[in-house]
């Protein structure tokens, strides 16, 4: 009866479980560690599990968190060992003047499932030259690959590299030895703003806007448009006016907010991407 309420060891296995679990549910929420010295969230853990011992922030961010990033690293190392090939790509963008560089990585298991994984997100504060570039995005790849799984040559896993069309990311993948390919949609984007920019589309762009506005500020509209996509069994989506992405502003309608896919920018943020 007293092993119900007695306390998990520091050191058990349940209380590692469950100090993991919580580190998982941390991240994944993107709450602050802090949020465990909160009264609150520490009764809503003791009646869950009252043998948990529940850490304090600083433990979770100096010790447990670390140790969890560690283990979890070895897991996702063990798991790419088995890939054959894969393929990456790397965008780059400011935001907030910050300026960050995303490394995804996708490949086909041996049950010819497409499978694909955010390999890092690096902020890059230095000089976006090819040399700099690689050499971070070499610095990353060597934390969850082999030297030999990512330098050309006979056991050389990376089959392709893409990227915008920016002459830095291009002599980059170059440099690096892989097979560079731009990316199609960046080279689409860019070919449909340069067509809409002709004249002949101006009456068209300017009617398509003055459509979404009614939808918008209409409310009769905004019902008999939710409603025939209940009708249809189709997605609930709403009609958006065009906005200043990465990619330079589209008008387009039918297609998720702002916030649900799009990422919102300033025309500035794309210009260091083609340099």
């Amino acid at each position: 009866m007293l092993a119900h309420h007695r306390p998990f060891g520091r050191d058990s296995k349940e209380q590692q479980d469950r100090a993991d679990a919580l580190v998982r549910a941390i991240v994944g929420c993107k709450l602050p560690p802090f949020i465990l010295g909160q009264d609150a969230m520490l009764d809503f853990l003791k009646l869950l599990e009252p043998r948990f011992c529940v850490p304090n922030p600083k433990t979770v961010a100096a010790s447990i968190m670390p140790s969890y990033v560690s283990r979890l690293l070895l897991q996702i190392r063990a798991d790419l060992a088995k890939l054959r090939v894969l393929s990456l790509t790397l965008d780059m963008w400011t935001q907030h003047r910050h300026p960050f560089i995303v490394v995804t990585g996708h490949w086909i298991t041996v049950e010819c499932v497409l499978n694909g994984a955010c390999f890092g997100l690096l902020y890059f504060p230095e000089s976006r030259t090819a040399v700099n570039i690689r050499s971070r995005v070499l610095q990353l790849l060597t934390t969850l690959f082999s030297e030999e799984d990512i330098i050309p040559g006979p056991k050389c896993k990376v089959a392709s590299l893409t990227t915008d069309t920016g002459a830095n990311v291009k002599k980059m993948g170059q440099d690096s030895g892989w097979r560079w390919l731009p990316c199609f949609n960046h080279v689409l984007s860019l070919t449909v703003h340069d067509a809409i920019d002709l004249p002949e589309f101006a009456p068209v762009i300017s009617r398509a806007r003055d459509l979404v506005k009614a939808f918008r500020n209409t409310q009769a509209l905004s019902v008999a448009l939710s409603t025939r996509q209940r009708q249809a069994n189709s997605a609930q989506r709403t009609l958006v006016l065009d906005v200043e992405t990465l990619e330079q502003p589209v008008p387009h309608a039918g297609a998720p907010a702002v916030g649900e896919g799009q990422r919102p920018g300033r025309p500035a943020d794309r210009q260091h991407d083609r340099s």
